[in-house]
């Protein structure tokens, strides 16, 4: 499986100020709020004439709302543009987004290596996400050399700065002796971290700990919360294994056929919404 686990483009990655600068400094602020207030016209009027003046904040933000569609018809090919302009600025969060469209192949052709570039360009700067996408490409192998070690390096240094994508990145790494000693209690740690954070493959794999007792106590009822926590976040094969227990009476619990018949439902909506 190659990278799982993309970071959404969403308000926290979009309304981060990276680059100071005076230009324009209050319609980017005003330009902020307004995406904060779910004002995309506003927003767009105020950010893109500060986006062609050349403030990075701004060139990132206008790249968003082109990626996502906020208030203004979707160009991937677009925001891809404007993300490159703030990249070149030195905008660690533009750098990272121009990544992610190189690593998905996103208004911009598939091309793993670019993706790395960019992404060691925002880790360099600090940025965790940029930091854990460029453990993956090292896990993976794509872009860069395949290096454990690498991958280890770089996610731990986003994982110190609270990222829940690389602790639960890390905990896999101990569970299934990748680079490392396997160490379940090592594991179990991390994920914890993670879904902590409420991370749903940090939830759902704290489950099959619990369930099968790898390195903590086993515990039908730790399994089912960290199960059911995992399934109410969205994550389809969460969602599956509760549906299987409440047909089955497994995990502790009654079996219960208006339950299985719910989480069944919810699996198909879900893996209907990933395709």
């Amino acid at each position: 499986m190659r990278t799982a686990f993309m970071y959404r483009i969403g308000l926290a990655i979009l309304l981060g100020l990276s680059v100071p600068s005076v230009l324009h400094a209050d319609d980017v602020e005003e330009g902020r709020a307004a995406i904060g207030a779910g004002d995309y016209v506003k927003a767009w009027r105020l950010l893109r004439p500060a986006a062609e003046q050349g403030n990075a904040d701004a060139q990132n933000a206008v790249g968003a709302l082109l990626l996502e569609g906020w208030g203004v018809t979707p160009d991937a090919t677009a925001a891809a543009s404007w993300f490159r302009r703030a990249a070149e600025r030195g905008h660690p969060r533009a750098q990272f987004n121009l990544g992610q469209l190189y690593d998905a192949g996103r208004g911009v052709s598939r091309d793993y290596a670019a993706a790395a570039f960019w992404y060691r360009r925002s880790a360099e700067q600090g940025y965790a996400p940029g930091q854990s996408q460029l453990g993956s490409m090292y896990a993976l192998g794509e872009g860069v050399p395949q290096d454990w070690a690498e991958a280890m390096r770089w996610y731990r240094r986003a994982a110190d700065q609270g990222d829940p994508i690389a602790q639960y990145r890390i905990g896999f790494m101990y569970a299934e002796g990748q680079g490392v000693d396997k160490d379940h209690r090592q594991a179990h740690a991390w994920y914890r971290r993670s879904a902590e954070q409420g991370f749903p493959a940090a939830l759902f794999s704290l489950g099959r700990v619990y369930e099968n007792g790898w390195g903590v106590t086993k515990s039908q009822a730790e399994a089912f919360r960290w199960y059911r926590e995992a399934a109410e976040r969205g994550h389809g094969e969460a969602m599956e294994v509760l549906a299987r227990a409440y047909e089955g009476g497994l995990l502790g619990l009654s079996r219960d056929p208006g339950q299985a018949a719910y989480w069944h439902d919810r699996a198909r909506e879900a893996k209907t919404k990933a395709r």
